[in-house]
């Protein structure tokens, strides 16, 4: 009998014994995943030009393939451990990836997307932009003579002295400067008016007309912009500066 309880103690030391290295390489197994285990990230997204909250946006982690949408508020909450990469995607916006840090814990993530270059309404309506090119060719055509009249270059002053002195002739130069002057500042009014300013970035009142005062384009600037370019500059320029209204506000 007693020596059937060794032979039984022998056995049973022995399983241990070849169970013992399993359970330690399960363990050193098991450990780095409990370490790497997906963790709840959090932050926000918000439109790179105006700062505001943007609901609706698609955070896909592409590696696991989960998928969250922000709220009304622009917050989101998505699973994703270190190394994995997460994608923001809406409608109207640029597409933007982002590569998880590799660290204990993940910060609060904030997320600004940037608008598509999509094509932008014309930035003054066809009926009144068609009046302005009327009246400019109306009056083109009254002061043709004036207009149309030569001017000296360098070499012709040299050549016709009296001509270049002659004072009703200096009269009509200076009035072709005046209207050239006219016919960029008529244009800025037109393309730069506060109908479509206002549209674009909601100032009122008081604060539209210093607005438009502190940031009108000049002439060469606004011919070189198109549609998209245009609104981009109302677009960032109004930031600004409602953040010197704030500024000036505080103080």
């Amino acid at each position: 009998m007693l020596r059937v309880y060794y032979i039984v103690r022998l056995y049973v030391n022995l399983h241990v014994m070849r169970i013992k290295p399993l359970i330690i390489a399960l363990f050193f197994l098991i450990v780095p995943l409990l370490k790497t285990a997906a963790q709840p990230l959090k932050g926000d997204v918000a439109d790179y030009i105006t700062n505001n909250a943007l609901t609706n946006v698609t955070i896909q982690n592409i590696n696991t393939q989960e998928k969250v949408i922000t709220g009304a508020d622009g917050t989101f909450q998505i699973n994703a451990t270190a190394d994995q990469l997460l994608q923001f995607q809406k409608e109207g916006y640029q597409t933007v990836r982002v590569r998880i840090p590799k660290q204990k814990s993940f910060p609060y993530f904030k997320i600004t997307l940037e608008p598509d270059a999509m094509p932008v309404q014309p930035a003054i309506p066809l009926d009144d932009y068609e009046a302005y090119k009327a009246d400019s060719i109306r009056f083109r055509r009254l002061y043709a003579h004036e207009l149309d009249f030569a001017r000296l270059s360098a070499a012709g002053v040299m050549a016709h002295p009296f001509s270049a002195m002659d004072k009703q002739n200096k009269e009509i130069w200076h009035f072709q400067d005046d209207y050239n002057e006219f016919e960029k500042d008529k244009y800025i009014d037109k393309m730069f008016n506060p109908k479509i300013v206002a549209s674009i970035t909601g100032l009122k009142g008081d604060s539209l007309q210093t607005y438009m005062y502190r940031f009108r384009p000049d002439y060469t600037t606004l011919r070189q912009m198109n549609n998209y370019n245009y609104y981009m500059f109302i677009k960032k320029s109004s930031r600004i500066y409602r953040g010197l209204d704030k500024e000036r506000s505080s103080h």
